[in-house]
């Protein structure tokens, strides 16, 4: 009866036995400055959701960034000096270049919520946006960089700025 008994309970003791089992590794998501391929249609803003007017500007120390929605998803954005003579704001135009070296970027935006999210693809590799609005004149964002592993935080506030009015793409 003895070993009748361990008999039947030898599969059940083994079931558990064997290498264990390993996580499969997906492959690291690939950004693009358009990210065309990821999401080839934006989804558009909700109406009043964010200013489209304007920009919304970021200072920290001498730099200078600024970020532009469009109505259709998307996000224009721009760092340089903030003692440049040339206005940066001037190139946040759906007209202008972007990917490649360019310093602007054009992006899909996502929306849940209160929270904004997009990436941006800088020469060394992605930069993640994650952001909460404060009303419609104000923005947090945490950036965190995939080549360097810092992260930020930066408060965006709202300028109304004449600019050409984006053509859907």
């Amino acid at each position: 009866m003895r070993f009748s008994s361990l008999a039947l309970l030898l599969p059940f003791l083994l079931l558990g036995c064997g290498p264990e089992p390993v996580a499969e590794e997906c492959p690291p998501e690939t950004a693009v400055d358009t990210l065309a391929a990821v999401n080839p249609a934006p989804v558009p803003l909700v109406e009043g959701f964010l200013r489209t007017d304007g920009v919304y500007r970021a200072t920290m120390g001498q730099l200078v960034y600024y970020i532009r929605f469009f109505p259709e998803g998307r996000a224009m954005l721009i760092g340089g000096l903030a003692d440049d003579k040339q206005d940066l704001r001037e190139a946040l135009e759906p007209s202008t270049p972007t990917g490649g070296t360019s310093i602007v970027h054009n992006v899909p935006v996502r929306v849940q919520g209160d929270s904004i999210f997009f990436v941006t693809q800088a020469m060394k590799g992605a930069i993640d946006y994650a952001g909460m609005r404060h009303g419609t004149d104000s923005l947090t964002f945490r950036k965190y960089s995939h080549v360097t592993g810092n992260q930020v935080i930066t408060s965006y506030r709202f300028e109304r700025y004449d600019l050409p009015i984006a053509k859907p793409q």
